[in-house]
């Protein structure tokens, strides 16, 4: 018994020291890689308030956090926020990514309107894609 449960000891310290496969090529870049600036996009577009109490539909501003985050890797999260015009910027290696915007204070919610893509794959893009987002305020 006490074999039984030292064996499954030991191999639960290995998953917790190991983890899980992260899919992220981050870990096996070199400086001397020729290609990495070709793997980089660069996403930019505009963030829409769809329902703002006071002035209906307007631009984003910076309060608000705008997250992508890679499938297949847990700790591969990008972020930005939108500017003063609700225009924002980020630099993604190529990949697929989920989009995540919540309200930044509690309580938290989803603020992607319904409709909104949540997926954006850039595995295959140009240096450059547009990719605009429309938020929908809780009421």
């Amino acid at each position: 018994m006490k074999k039984n449960v030292l064996i499954l000891g030991l191999l639960l310290i290995m998953v917790f020291l190991y983890g899980a496969p992260i899919d992220c090529d981050y870990f096996n870049v070199s400086a001397g890689s020729g290609d990495i600036f070709d793997r980089i996009v660069l996403i930019r577009g505009k963030v829409t308030e769809l329902n703002n109490l006071d002035l209906g539909e307007t631009p984003a501003h910076g309060s608000t956090p705008i997250v992508f985050k890679k499938d297949g890797c847990r700790d591969c999260l990008f972020a930005t926020h939108p500017d003063s015009q609700g225009n924002y910027e980020v630099q993604l290696g190529r990949g697929k990514y989920e989009l995540i915007v919540m309200a930044p204070s509690p309580p938290q919610h989803d603020l992607l309107a319904p409709g909104q893509k949540r997926q954006i794959d850039i595995r295959e893009s140009g240096p450059v894609m547009t990719f605009d987002i429309n938020l929908k305020l809780p009421q």
